[in-house]
């Protein structure tokens, strides 16, 4: 019997010229025998398998990706212009790779797709504003073990990676990157970025809906940027993000409009309001907190 196909994917709504669209992000690894040889020959990650569909290919996933083996995978706007970029946590699953002349390698770098706007992206992981935080600790109190590579460029050190989750962990309107690794202790990858544009969190409350709002859809309008997000537990490979929306809105310093459809059908429709800062918003009430932060890079953590 074949072995299992891992499979991992995100999701995200995005409004367009053509309306309110719903996009998935699919990678996968498969392997085939060949009828030549009858061996096996690794067909790594398909990454943009999902845009293929769509006549979209030449997004710029195909060529980098072929060499990696991807798990987790997130959305996220780590430069806050209101485009969603990707970020995808790669990983072999044969540790025997290492002893043979594939072109792969067991441990692998993560890869970070740049939004370039045109519906295309670019692959920037060995240039990009985030690294590894220093001194970070498991919950069992083991540092972070040092990955296969000295670290050089943010993202060019090798893990046998295979769950990614998002966060803004200091609260300060940069979305951060956790990776959990294979027999090792996670990686913390901290959201450095010296430009980001301004944002917008949000954390839903349900009264008739569950208390999380799981299931709820935010509409957020800045301006001639309009995104769209689901509430959700869970996302991207065995891998659960922080619930609360975050929204990248470039230069906008405010909000025109929010939007939000609760699974109990009730919709609130919130007025505008000012960018940078936490928006608590209860089901039939709309916002009842405010929480400004500070827009500025991430302070050192000590």
């Amino acid at each position: 019997m074949p072995s299992p196909v891992p499979i991992s994917f995100a999701q995200f709504w995005a409004f367009t010229a053509s309306g309110l669209l719903f996009f998935v992000f699919v990678i996968r690894a498969a392997s085939r025998r060949t009828a030549e040889t009858g061996s096996k020959r690794d067909r790594r990650s398909q990454l943009g398998i999902a845009l293929q569909s769509i006549g979209i290919a030449s997004a710029g996933f195909g060529p980098v990706s072929r060499p990696f083996l991807g798990f987790g995978v997130k959305f996220l706007d780590f430069d806050n212009d209101g485009w969603k970029d990707i970020f995808v946590a790669n990983g072999h699953v044969n540790p025997q790779v290492d002893q043979h002349a594939f072109g792969v390698t067991y441990a692998e770098r993560p890869l970070l797709f740049r939004n370039l706007q045109n519906g295309k992206f670019a692959e920037i992981g060995l240039t990009a504003g985030v690294k590894p935080s220093s001194g970070a600790r498991a919950s069992s109190g083991v540092k972070t073990p040092a990955p296969t590579a000295k670290i050089g460029p943010p993202l060019s050190p090798r893990y046998v990676a295979r769950g990614a989750a998002t966060a803004d962990l200091l609260n300060n309107g940069s979305e951060d990157l956790l990776i959990t690794v294979l027999d090792g202790s996670f990686v913390l990858l901290r959201n450095q970025s010296a430009e980001k544009g301004h944002w917008l969190r949000i954390k839903t409350v349900g009264r008739q809906s569950n208390r999380d709002g799981f299931g709820a859809r935010v509409e957020v309008r800045a301006g001639t940027l309009k995104q769209s997000a689901e509430v959700r537990a869970n996302s991207s490979f065995e891998s659960a993000s922080d619930p609360r929306l975050y929204f990248g809105l470039g230069a906008a310093t405010q909000v025109d409009s929010i939007t939000v459809r609760w699974p109990s059908g009730t919709v609130d429709d919130v007025g505008g309001q000012a960018a940078d800062q936490e928006l608590l918003i209860e089901e039939g009430k709309g916002v009842v907190t405010h929480t400004a932060q500070p827009r500025s890079p991430a302070d050192p953590v000590h």
